[in-house]
């Protein structure tokens, strides 16, 4: 069996089950290159009236804690901004929170 390109270069492909549960215990395990929701802090800028923008899981540090990158496609200097141990929110809209998008 191959190993994957993650696992080659020493990035696992998943964590412990009981650090990648989420906090609520309801939803689906956080994990790498899965596509969530940031929410922007309350001191920090709208763009474009906008406060909620797609991201990409880069690292997750287990109970809900992930590293992020954020995409926004209004402002050059915030495309694939990178955040750090951001918490999971229960629903969108919580402050400098991540959460899983609602399903179409």
């Amino acid at each position: 069996m191959t190993r994957g390109r993650a696992e080659a270069i020493g990035i696992p492909n998943e964590v412990e089950p009981d650090a990648a549960a989420s906090p609520a215990g309801d939803g689906p395990r956080p994990s790498l290159g899965r596509i969530v929701l940031f929410t922007l802090g309350e001191g920090e800028d709208a763009v474009n009236s906008a406060r909620i923008f797609p991201a990409v899981i880069t690292m997750v540090h287990g109970g809900g804690l992930v590293n992020l990158r954020v995409f926004c496609d209004a402002e050059p200097g915030m495309r694939g901004e990178r955040r750090t141990s951001v918490e999971q929110a229960d629903r969108p809209g919580e402050p400098c929170t991540w959460c899983w998008p609602p399903r179409a």
